[in-house]
């Protein structure tokens, strides 16, 4: 599996770390994982908040 993200690739956190590290699994759009990477903060950005099931607006993405 690679661990190359490319700008528009869409992924889930999957687990949150206490070092403030995210785990995201990345995947096609029939499920099947493509990538499972140790992620910091500011290598990614929430689109979307599965709580609210609302898209952030261009506003809260800052």
């Amino acid at each position: 599996m690679r661990c190359t993200q490319f700008i528009g690739d869409r992924g889930t956190i999957v687990e949150c770390y206490n070092d403030g590290k995210y785990e995201v699994e990345f995947s096609n759009e029939q499920g099947e994982t493509l990538a499972l990477c140790s992620l910091s903060n500011n290598q990614f950005i929430v689109v979307w908040q599965a709580q609210t099931k609302q898209w952030l607006t261009k506003t809260e993405l800052g």
